[in-house]
């Protein structure tokens, strides 16, 4: 009884501090394509479709948001941050010039540079990421239902998610991954 009701007390208070809403941000797959590709990477069309079922399968809610549109529309963030219920600043939009900031290492605010988007993807990969685009189909649901929910909260299983099964396939991975990352931490990375 006492297991009960401390129990029903803790989700209770949890319901109320913490709360969970994701944020999505996708990039097209011509650009996604050609940021991995120029760094020799072959399998981003997996990579693509695998990291936005895995997503889609696991957070909820969350919101949509194109990296193209962050970076061309400013009231995009606005929205974000509506969203994660965080104060909006126009400081955010020019966050380079704080002097701390937490990128891992990221050169670009160091160099004080605003971030921009121009789509500039050389001649060279053109018929390589858009053949590959065309003939994908499970791509194309991916990255259509990606701009379908632009700027939406998404709160139910997408039809883009993994099966239960798998999506618990993949839960059991990544556990099985921090015992081994537990246990030998010193042979993680080496690869």
């Amino acid at each position: 009884m006492l297991q009960n009701n401390v129990t029903a007390l803790f989700n209770q208070c949890l319901g109320r501090i913490c709360f969970f809403r994701g944020v999505q941000p996708f990039k097209d797959p011509d650009d996604f394509a050609y940021s991995l590709l120029k760094r020799g990477q072959k399998n981003w069309i997996s990579q693509y479709i695998n990291y936005y079922k895995k997503f889609t399968s696991v957070v909820k809610p969350y919101y949509v948001v194109s990296y193209t549109s962050l970076m061309k529309e400013p009231e995009t963030l606005k929205k974000v941050c509506d969203w994660l219920g965080i104060e909006y600043a126009e400081d955010k939009l020019k966050y380079w010039e704080d002097d701390v900031q937490g990128f891992f290492g990221s050169s670009t605010p160091k160099a004080h540079k605003a971030i921009t988007y121009e789509k500039k993807i050389p001649e060279e990969f053109h018929d390589e990421i858009y053949k590959s685009i065309e003939s994908n189909q499970e791509l194309q649901k991916v990255w259509k239902f990606l701009r379908e929910n632009e700027n939406k909260v998404v709160s139910n299983v997408a039809d883009i998610a993994h099966s239960k099964f798998k999506s618990g396939v993949l839960k059991l991975r990544n556990k099985m991954k921090l015992v081994y990352r537990r246990l030998n931490p010193e042979n993680y990375f080496k690869n």
